[in-house]
């Protein structure tokens, strides 16, 4: 169990974003570890949760953060051969509490100090999709390139990467 926290950072619960950045390292090892395997590792993030700890975040913070999906995701694998491999996923949410989105912003060394800014009125339902291809031409060497898509009704967030990993 992950949390956008331990991708993203947060100021003031340093040991629950190190304890989730932990966790989501721990998946992408274990995922290109066993890969060759052909055996899938996943963390699952759930989105915000009410729990004691961020009940003590700023009450503006903490009502623009509540959310609750339900989602449904796949992912297509097909080799090329033990080099290259091309994948897709798909995926549709529905959003059951649906409000507005909204930008928070806090300011460092100024605790309690921040601010929403009103989002779009986005639609309920969620969807979502991504291509990506990965080349390895040797065993400390990869190449991925990926396009991905998630979009409501007028809002859409797309993205695409370039990466080379090189092991050593």
């Amino acid at each position: 169990m992950v949390s956008s926290r331990g991708a993203l950072g947060g100021r003031g619960f340093a040991d629950d974003v190190a304890s989730k950045a932990g966790v989501i390292g721990l998946t992408r090892a274990m995922a290109m570890e066993l890969r060759v395997r052909q055996i899938a590792v996943n963390s699952i993030a759930p989105g915000f949760t009410d729990t004691p700890m961020t009940r003590t975040m700023p009450l503006d913070q903490y009502a623009a953060a509540v959310a609750l999906v339900l989602g449904a995701d796949n992912r297509f694998m097909h080799a090329f051969s033990e080099k290259s491999h091309f994948e897709a996923n798909v995926g549709v949410g529905y959003d059951l509490i649906n409000d507005k989105g909204n930008l928070v912003a806090s300011y460092a060394g100024e605790p309690g100090q921040s601010f929403v800014a009103s989002g779009i009125d986005h639609g309920a339902w969620i969807a979502k999709a991504g291509v990506g291809y990965t080349y390895r031409p040797s065993q400390r060497v990869r190449v991925s390139i990926r396009d991905d898509a998630e979009g409501r009704r007028g809002y859409l967030n797309q993205s695409a990467s370039a990466k080379l990993n090189w092991i050593f």
